[in-house]
């Protein structure tokens, strides 16, 4: 089943948010995978240059969605932990670094899910 043993994902409390649909929620994982890659690297890109609390707020809320969308519970809460710093004015580098941990489980459960479709989550992170 797709919400079998998916570390960072709870993909059967998304899958009930979408009245069921395994198929939609699988073309939400592989249309979500590339965006998530694209704003944390747009995140991390922020953090060490611009730190604009702006900025970050968008990347953020815009990571939070995708997060919630495929019930990636602890990337959110490293979300919400980031922002709530950013929105103060800071970036903790634990809590960033906290963030990218959670989105590299994500990514490796999302590997799983959607085996041969997406490059490894190790090379992923990396490019972050």
């Amino acid at each position: 089943a797709v919400a079998d043993a998916l570390p960072g994902l709870d993909a059967g409390r998304a899958i009930c948010r979408l009245a069921g649909d395994r198929g939609l929620y699988l073309d939400m994982a592989r249309a979500s995978r590339p965006d998530l890659l694209r704003l944390t690297r747009s995140l991390n890109q922020e953090a060490a240059g611009g730190r604009d609390p702006d900025r970050g707020r968008i990347l953020l809320h815009s990571l939070k969605g995708l997060a919630g969308a495929l019930g990636a519970t602890e990337l959110d809460a490293s979300i919400l932990a980031l922002r709530e710093a950013v929105l103060g004015g800071s970036w903790p580098e634990d809590r960033l670094a906290r963030l990218n941990e959670a989105l590299a489980v994500v990514l490796a459960s999302l590997d799983r899910l959607l085996p041969g479709e997406c490059p490894s989550a190790a090379d992923s992170a990396n490019d972050s």
